[in-house]
């Protein structure tokens, strides 16, 4: 589909367009002369890659979906709480390698009392910890790859204080084609409130 900007003075484009084409190289620019393409648009595959330095490798775009910096605590009871989620929209995993990053971090009340803090995805645990943590920051991440329409690959780690660090390996088998929900949860030990605080959420999408 033949597009023709109009350009104004210093080479702004001055009217809008819209490319309505499936294709997989529904727009390219590169340099003057073949000098080497700057950015790839490719709908079919609903990909946009951009050039990494002046050398030939092209880089996936991907980004924030989400970031909550809304502070929550335990309540005072010994229920496993939710302290953070995000439900991906469906078909985000529209593509094998179709990746989140995840970042989860808090704090833990100045007592003895035990507590223990997870990730999930869908029905899958990606990674969980618990102690006697007193006076603690905590963080928790994860990559979540798609590998097949309804199966993903994920690894998961946390770090608490200065010392404690932990990996876990996960085979995820969430449903590609519908919502696939991240989620921070905490549990405390003994009926205290905000014994785990969940300070914020960010998920990363690596297209």
């Amino acid at each position: 589909m033949a597009i023709t900007p109009v350009f104004g003075l210093g080479g702004q484009i001055e009217e809008k367009r819209i490319i309505d084409v499936t294709d997989v190289e529904a727009l390219l620019v590169r340099r003057n002369n073949d000098g080497g393409n700057v950015l790839y648009v490719d709908t079919s595959n609903r990909l946009t890659r951009i050039a990494a330095g002046s050398g030939t490798s092209m880089v996936r775009v991907g980004g924030r979906m989400s970031m909550n910096t809304n502070a929550v605590g335990t309540d005072a009871n010994t229920t496993k709480k939710t302290l953070q989620t995000y439900t991906l929209p469906a078909n985000s995993f529209s593509g094998n390698q179709k990746s989140i990053r995840i970042s989860a971090w808090g704090t833990t009340a100045a007592n003895g009392n035990g507590k223990a803090i997870a990730l999930e995805f869908g029905s899958t645990i990606l990674h969980t910890f618990n102690g006697s943590y007193n006076n603690l920051a905590w963080t928790i991440q994860a990559i979540v790859a798609r590998t097949a329409s309804s199966a993903q690959d994920a690894i998961a780690s946390h770090s608490i204080g200065s010392a404690e660090v932990g990996n876990t390996h996960t085979e995820p088998s969430s449903s590609t084609s519908s919502g696939m929900t991240v989620r921070v949860t905490g549990q405390n030990s003994i009926a205290s409130a905000n014994d785990i605080v969940a300070e914020g959420m960010l998920i990363e999408f690596l297209n």
